[in-house]
């Protein structure tokens, strides 16, 4: 009995090593499959490299508009965002597929881009036409255009979503955006070249890096004032705050360091040395790593914050910038699409028409075969709109898209009737035929019979 009693106490420790360790390994691929992207702007090749931050290995590349600069993900990380400076447009890239699914035109020269919290609106910095447009991430269309200061570079949006503060670096100021209304509803003067921005994840300070005068402004959310100013490396640009708050990572260019400040002192506690010309700066969802694009080198320095110091460099393209949030993704395996409603009603010549398609999987929409009545379209957001112009039947198919197969498709036809003209002024009423005299005439004696019947039983 002791003999047997012994082999199940090491068969059990066996089995639970073998559970823990089975444990392990799953929970450390879970881990795996959710470690985020790394999408960074390769200027002079005009496209993203994606760095799977799990492996820092470079696993896709997406071309992109001409001369890419500025990145952001949006907080689902379907969707990314590049402001492409000499193409004056944003290419949105689907990280499900990483294939561009639009292009939207803005203003000249766009560079930094920064989303909204709930992922409704994309507000990007139009260097040079001294503007901000505002687009809606469902339909990718600009919604808005907001005059700021001149020269705008970077910005960044309030964890509450309200407001968007604005670096414009020839006027030396910071614009304060209200989100709610896209006015302008302050201007807070800054160092010399104001560049970067963020804003901290309790979203009571906003940090700004300041070009030419080597230094990051430090305002108050409160007040709108600079409360401090902290001396970092020569010619800072890109700038993020860790998500807890604690650390603040200045990308400074001609430095080829980052500098790291203690937002509780306001002092840098520490310098990276990295690759040549860094320009963005970003830091991973966990606060665990510090990704560093570095424009002259051609590589991207990963930076551990638990030590401050370069554990890993990855190559990528020509000129990497990646100015914003460009840390995201990872998303749930992509499915494939479905339409949930439809077909499409019909409409009248003249009367504006709208239909939108509900669908899942987050596709893009487009007519596949036939065609739309004249005068209506359908944008990829799954939007049908316009005014009918002609009579008459017009049918063929949609397709939903978003990379993964099977498509969905759905036939329409849509009839398109004119509108019934109106009588002509001082048409009188049609004159009863015979027949219709008639039947009057008779609902007039029937009713005239059943008063005369009452009347005779009151009178009893």
């Amino acid at each position: 009995m002791s003999g047997i009693a012994t082999r199940f106490r090491k068969l059990s420790a066996a089995s639970l090593s073998f559970s823990a360790v089975l444990g392990l390994l799953l929970l450390v691929a879970s881990a795996a499959q959710a470690a985020p992207f790394a999408y960074i702007s390769n200027t002079n090749d005009n496209n993203v490299s994606i760095i799977d931050t799990a492996t820092n290995t470079v696993t896709g590349t997406v071309a992109v508009g001409n001369q890419p600069f500025g990145v952001v993900v949006t907080p689902d990380g379907t969707r990314v965002y590049v402001a492409n400076f000499l193409g004056n447009t944003v290419s949105v890239i689907s990280t499900a597929t990483n294939t561009v699914i639009a292009t939207v035109p803005v203003g000249t020269s766009p560079e930094g881009v920064a989303v909204t919290p709930d992922g409704a609106r994309v507000y990007v910095a139009n260097f040079a036409s001294n503007n901000v447009s505002v687009i809606s991430t469902a339909t990718n269309t600009v919604t808005a255009t907001i005059a700021v200061g001149s020269n705008p570079r970077g910005l960044a949006i309030t964890p509450d979503g309200l407001r968007v503060y604005v670096a414009s670096q020839s006027s030396n100021d910071v614009s304060v955006i209200s989100t709610a209304t896209n006015t302008v509803t302050g201007t807070i003067v800054a160092g010399s070249f104001p560049l970067g921005v963020a804003v901290s994840p309790s979203g009571a300070q906003v940090y700004v890096s300041n070009f030419s005068s080597a230094n990051v402004s430090v305002i108050s959310a409160a007040t709108n004032t600079v409360t401090a100013t902290v001396a970092v490396g020569a010619a800072p640009e890109g700038i993020m705050v860790t998500p807890d708050g604690t650390r603040v990572y200045v990308a400074n260019q001609n430095g080829s360091t980052v500098s790291v400040i203690n937002t509780a002192t306001n002092t840098v506690i520490a310098t990276v040395t990295v690759g040549t010309f860094p320009i963005g700066v970003a830091v991973t969802p966990d606060g665990a790593r510090v990704y560093v694009p570095n424009l002259g080198s051609n590589n991207v320095s990963v930076i551990s914050t638990a030590t401050n110091t370069v554990t890993a460099t990855v190559a990528v393209g020509t000129s990497p910038s990646s100015f914003g949030q460009f840390i995201g993704g990872a998303a749930g395996p992509a499915t494939a699409p479905t339409i949930t409603n439809g077909p499409p009603p019909n409409g009248t010549v003249g009367v504006v028409y709208s239909f939108t398609y509900t669908s899942t999987g987050s596709p893009t929409f487009s007519v596949t075969a036939g065609s739309l009545p004249p005068g209506l379209n359908l944008i990829s957001a799954g939007v049908i709109s316009g005014t009918p112009t002609t009579v008459g039947t017009f049918g063929g198919t949609v397709t939903a898209t978003n990379g993964t197969a099977p498509d969905a498709t759905q036939n329409f036809s849509i009839t398109i009737v004119a509108v019934a003209p109106p009588p002509p002024p001082g048409t009188a009423a049609p004159i009863p035929t015979l027949s219709e005299w008639g039947l009057i005439f008779l609902a007039l004696l029937m009713a005239g019979m059943a008063w005369f019947t009452h009347r005779r039983k009151g009178l009893r």
